[in-house]
């Protein structure tokens, strides 16, 4: 692989933007555990949902389905994912968590 200039320059420019966020959140992250983990319960249903789906979609589901659809064809895979990447979009989506005890 050849890297050109504007390449490492674009590679450099995405790992100091990532590491400049990140020290931007660390303050509100650290304050306790509720903004560590549930984002201070302030994420909108529709991100939730995005986030969740995301979250589930690994690297691994990418080579299994792969793997169905050189077994039994390419449809196992639409199968799959729209079984359960949508079911999940839309469970986040329409049951969000309210944080109301």
């Amino acid at each position: 692989m050849n890297w050109n200039q504007p390449d490492i320059w674009i590679v450099i420019s995405y790992l100091i933007l990532m590491f400049a966020l990140s020290l931007w959140h660390r303050r509100f992250s650290s304050a306790n555990l509720e903004n560590f983990f549930l984002g201070g319960r302030k994420i909108p249903g529709w991100l939730n949902g995005i986030s969740y789906t995301a979250a589930l979609v690994s690297p691994d589901a990418a080579t299994g389905y792969g793997g169905l659809a050189i077994v039994t064809g390419s449809f196992i895979s639409w199968w799959y994912l729209s079984r359960f990447g949508l079911a999940l979009f839309l469970g986040g989506c329409f049951l969000p968590y309210s944080g109301e005890d």
